[in-house]
């Protein structure tokens, strides 16, 4: 098997953040850690922050992307207390944090023929 385009990735993975219903901040390779390479396999490493309203689709959106046909392995999860936005009111502002936001590091398994 070949490995991926990496726009091909990065659509595949955009694709299924569509369907649950999470935002991508930021999605990109991640620099600090070496691509790995074996005579069996190739890992690549991605750097994503999403964010949403409801730990469950922080849940599918890992769910979907382990069930993939991609292989995609979630490496680590870190998430964020909230995201504040602002919601005004007449003359006051009130700050509330009505959002998720969740950084992931996921890799791109792929076996060589």
């Amino acid at each position: 098997m070949e490995p991926k385009d990496r726009r091909e990735i990065i659509n595949t993975i955009t694709n299924i953040a569509r369907v649950a219903d999470v935002k991508i901040i930021s999605l990109k390779p991640d620099e600090k850690r070496k691509v790995i390479k074996s005579d069996i396999y190739d890992k690549v490493f991605f750097d994503i922050i999403i964010e949403t309203d409801s730990y469950h689709k922080i849940g599918e959106f890992i769910s979907q992307l382990e069930n993939n046909p991609v292989i995609f392995i979630a490496e680590s999860l870190n998430l964020e207390k909230g995201v504040a936005s602002r919601v005004s009111k007449t003359q006051d502002t009130d700050i509330t944090f009505d959002k998720l936001e969740a950084r992931l590091i996921i890799s791109e398994l792929f076996f060589k023929e």
